[in-house]
């Protein structure tokens, strides 16, 4: 019989032991905390710059709230990996992020090289 932590700790009743986070949720705790101290979450893979959010953005923690946004940003392009597109920073024709960790969420505040999509 498969022996579990449980067994080996003495827990009030109803108590259950927490899993620790995985990569997915690290990163979402990351992203919003760099976006409540109004810094961009791209602003790790963009070395050498210190990309904010822009001072008209929405707040991190209102998805709904009006202003700009990344998913209305013109240097976001698409990326197809497999068959689920994602999004990327594209500038200037070449793609600047690509994977997991820097694909850019649409609802994102915009940062302050947001260029409205059109213009």
């Amino acid at each position: 019989m498969a022996r579990h932590v449980q067994d080996e700790i003495d827990l009030p009743d109803g108590a259950r032991m927490l899993r620790p986070l995985g990569r997915v949720a690290k990163r979402t705790r990351r992203q919003m905390f760099l976006l409540e101290l109004g810094y961009h979450p791209l602003a790790p893979a963009v070395r050498n710059r210190v990309l904010r959010t822009r001072a008209d953005a929405p707040p991190p923690g209102d998805r709904k709230a009006p202003g700009p946004r990344c998913g209305a940003c013109k240097w976001i392009g698409p990326l197809y990996e497999g068959a689920q597109p994602k999004r990327c920073w594209i500038n200037n024709g070449e793609r600047v992020t690509s994977g997991n960790a820097t694909e850019v969420r649409a609802w994102w505040p915009a940062c302050e090289e947001f260029g409205a999509a059109g213009t």
